[in-house]
Order: C-alpha cells, then structure tokens, then sequence
C-alpha cells in the first residue's frame, strides 16, 4: 500500500513535465501501472463441505485483499482499443468462523486481451482535462499456485500435480482434506471504468471490474488420490484499481504555410527585375473534382506579394483564382449564426467549432455548395461516398448540396453521420472554419 501511495505521488509531480504542446490531439498507446482491492465470491459451497447448519461454516473462499497490475494498451482509432492486461496478488484461502487461514498463501496471476469501448473520444485539440468513460471486455487466463506442496495429489487424468492441502472444521466436525493443485484456469473479464486525462501525456486510470474463472478443488483419500470430479465453484473476483497511465504516440495537426518566411531585405542597389521565388498556393476551386487545387505561383519578398502566370504576363493571385464565395465577411459568420442546411423538409443547422486553421489539402473531400458556400468533410469520414457525391455533383451540375441530398437518400444518411463540416475562410490558404452539426428541425414542430 506504501509503495502504491509512492508512485500515485510521482505520478502526480511529474504529470506537468510531461505535458506536450498545446496541439497535441489523440493518443496511440498507453502503459500504466496501478493497483487495487479484490473481493472474492465463494470457492466451494456449503452442500460439498457436508456440515450442518448449525456449524455456519458457508464460505471458503480466497480473502479479499490488495493487487498488483500493470497495462499496455493500443488504440487503433479514439474509441476502439485493445489492451494486454496483467495482475498479481498472494492471498490465503479463509473460511467464515474459522480462526486458522485453511491455505495460507496462494498466488494469483492473472493475463488477458481486453477490447476497450469508449462513451467518449478524446477532443481534436488539447484543451484540458478529459474524462473518457469505456467498457472492458476480455478473454485470458487465470494461473493458481497455492503454497503447501506437502505431498503429490494424483490425478488419473492429468497425471501428477502438486497440491495445497487443507481441511475445514468446525471445532468437533471436519470436511476434507481437498487439494488446490497448481493450474491455469480459463478468465473472462468484464469492466467499467475512466480515464481522467490530466494533460496530454498523462492519465489517471479508475476502473471497477470482475474476473471470472473456475478453479479446480477436489476431495482426496488417504493415497492423496482425487476423488470424483472438481468441487470448486465459479469465482467472481470483483476488483476496484487505480492506475498511472502514460500516453505515446500523440497526433500532431499538419499545417501547410502558404508563404515561406520573408527572405532579408534586398540591398540597397535596386535589382534590375524583382527577385521571386518559386511557390505552391492552396486555392480553393468548386470547378474540380476535388473542390481545391494547388496554384505553382511566384512569391516576391521585396513586396510581399505573390503572382501567377496568365497569357504570359504576371498578375496578382487574387486576380486570378476567379470569384469564390467564402465566409470571412459572411453575415450570418460575423453574428455568430449557424449556417442553415434545408433538404426537403428538414433543417441543418451547423455552428462555428473552435477558431480558423489552417488544413492539409489532401485531408479534405469536397462535398457541395451550402447557399454558395462550398463545403467540405474530412477524407477518412467520407471515403466510401467520395466517389458517388462527385457523380451527384456532376448529375446537378451546380452542386447544391441541398438538392442532391433531397434526390440521394442514402448520402443524406451518410453526410448526416459526418461529425465536423470546414468552410473556407480565404480563397487562398486552405484555411478553415471548422463547423459542428446540430440536431435536425422538422418543419410544423
């Protein structure tokens, strides 16, 4: 218990030097140490010791106490995960009014797969402390080595095993002796649990759970012979743990700048012809596929302005990325009014999610026009509709994302399920507003 104590202090000082910028987004791994309090379900019931009732010896069980464990755990998406589970404890088989432990250590390990389920996934950006409820579900084993291998106990089947020995009494009436051999069980585990995340390196793990396996007692003769078939019971072990958790693997946000750093201030002597530096430019271009294209321009550090080419002459890139319309100037932007979606019947409504910033291109697909406005999701989210929302578009020919999920039912239901909407905020950049669905309005309610 001391040395838990020990390293939840630790922990604690050292949660502040391992925070990470500001930036950083979802976790990959996980590994952690913790420790916690076990109760145990009956081993053997009343029926197979053959006492009476009078004698009020019910429970022959392992006695609750303290354990050990350690965890390492993978997330192959925010709340999806699996995790290798270990736990240690030493604990004497007890009876209820039975002064004398009846085996008086018996070690405990304990080693599964868990799949881990979450309520909640961490946000895209650290912003402080996080709660993240889950569910535990696994399979794995259960190894039993109890202490006092005074003799060989035979089994016919298995051949010989070395047994703990022990015999329940009652002060006059005595039941056994039994043998506990040393064996590996099969374990499921079922847990609930959260993970308080205190920075973006560093979690406090609480979790409550239950083991459950059925180890293997039998009766023995004079010959320390097993008698008959196994008389223990399935055991609950019912758990409370805390854990000390550091988190690998950090998403970082990639940002694309625009315009490289200013190049030093040209010399004195002016330069025959500016001096220019060849670049690449995100703009935005409802007219592709893709909804953006990258512009090759020409960045002029003398003036800071950047150029393209057009019918051989040099003219500013807002000349020539065409009109698009985006929201920096937007009225219902400026008021901070959701931006309305209406597909037949049904209202959308998304509102204004965190600030600006700037997004990879190739992270994003194009979607549509929301009252001119062109719209996009993350490329992941929408993989599998890429392709047939680029064929709508083309089929609408103006791209209103209203009229082709009015006529595609099942976009509709896929472009629902998207969790975060990015409507540009320049022309130039690939700098977005990210956008958060709220719930859907039905007219005449």
């Amino acid at each position: 218990m001391r040395m838990i104590g020990k390293v939840l202090i630790a922990g604690a000082v050292m949660a502040p030097m391992l925070a990470a910028p500001a930036a950083a987004q979802n976790y990959r791994w996980d590994i952690g140490v913790n420790g916690g309090y076990s109760w145990y379900s009956n081993l053997m019931d009343n029926d197979e010791l053959g006492f009476p009732e009078a004698a009020d010896i019910d429970d022959v069980k392992f006695k609750s106490g303290w354990l050990l464990g350690a965890q390492l755990g993978y997330w192959a998406r925010p709340n999806i995960g699996l995790r290798l589970n270990a736990t240690y404890a030493d604990r004497p088989v007890v009876a209820d009014n039975v002064a004398a432990d009846l085996i008086s250590s018996v070690n405990l390990w304990s080693g599964s797969a868990d799949l881990m389920w979450r309520f909640a996934q961490p946000n895209r950006e650290w912003m402080g402390t996080e709660v993240l409820p889950y569910l535990a579900l696994g399979l794995g084993a259960k190894w039993i080595n109890a202490s006092g291998d005074a003799f060989t106990c035979v089994d016919p089947e298995d051949g010989n095993e070395s047994c703990g020995p022990f015999t329940v009494t009652d002060g006059v009436t005595t039941a056994g002796p039994y043998g506990m051999p040393d064996q590996r069980r099969l374990m499921g585990l079922v847990g609930l649990g959260t993970d308080v995340r205190l920075s973006p390196n560093f979690a406090l793990r609480l979790e409550v759970n239950d083991r459950i396996y059925k180890p293997h007692v039998f009766a023995i003769d004079a010959g320390n012979t097993y008698q008959g078939e196994s008389v223990g019971k399935t055991v609950h072990e019912v758990a409370g743990q805390v854990g000390l958790h550091l988190l690998m693997g950090l998403d970082r946000p990639q940002y694309v700048s625009v315009i490289p750093a200013p190049a030093p201030p040209p010399a004195p002597t002016p330069a025959p012809a500016p001096v220019e530096e060849a670049v690449t430019v995100c703009v935005v271009d409802p007219t592709v596929r893709s909804g953006l294209r990258m512009q090759s321009a020409y960045y002029r550090p003398a003036t800071r302005d950047t150029v393209v080419m057009v019918n051989g002459q040099r003219v500013p890139l807002h000349n020539a990325v065409g009109s698009v319309m985006v929201v920096r100037d937007a009225d219902w932007y400026v008021r901070g009014e959701p931006l309305v979606l209406r597909v037949g019947s049904e209202r959308f409504e998304y509102v204004a999610y965190q600030g600006a910033r700037r997004i990879d291109a190739d992270a994003l697909a194009y979607l549509g026009t929301i009252n001119g406005y062109p719209v996009y999701a993350d490329r992941d989210e929408v993989a599998d509709v890429v392709d047939a929302m680029a064929s709508a578009r083309d089929a609408e020919r103006s791209g209103d994302l209203s009229r082709i999920l009015d006529q595609r039912a099942d976009l509709r239901d896929e472009i629902n399920d998207v969790e975060y909407l990015y409507v540009p905020i320049e022309p130039t950049g690939c700098i977005f507003q990210t956008l958060q669905p709220m719930a859907p309005v039905l007219k005449g309610r």
